[in-house]
């Protein structure tokens, strides 16, 4: 009768819904609109779709066989780098370079996973 979209923990646990359910209309595909921002409930790693019908739900498990992908957020970090120092050409041919950069970690790394140089 319908579909319905929830965030799963990275160990697997069953968050909370992410939207309304879907209704089931027998199209081989559904899409589903999100039109605003949400911050995803913390542990959130994954979203799992399951199929419900008056007599119950599928569990939103990582191991069944409910369909589910990774989520990802790929918005900017609130701080980047504190500073970054070149400390200068080490190899003298031209179209080389070698030497050290030194990079300055951010003042919040609370959003960061990395670091691309």
């Amino acid at each position: 009768e319908y579909y319905r979209v929830f965030f799963v923990s990275g160990a697997g646990f069953q968050l909370q819904a992410l939207g309304h359910k879907v209704q089931a209309t027998g199209a081989a595909e559904l899409t589903m609109e999100i039109n605003a921002s949400f911050v995803p409930p913390k542990y959130a790693k994954y979203l799992v779709v399951v199929a419900g019908r008056a007599a119950g739900e599928m569990h939103a498990l990582l191991n069944g066989i409910a369909p589910h992908v990774e989520l990802k957020d790929f918005a900017l970090p609130d701080s980047g780098p504190s500073y970054a120092s070149w400390g200068g050409d080490r190899d003298l041919r031209e179209g080389w370079v070698s030497g050290e950069l030194t990079v300055g970690r951010a003042e919040n790394e609370h959003a960061i996973t990395s670091y691309n140089v």
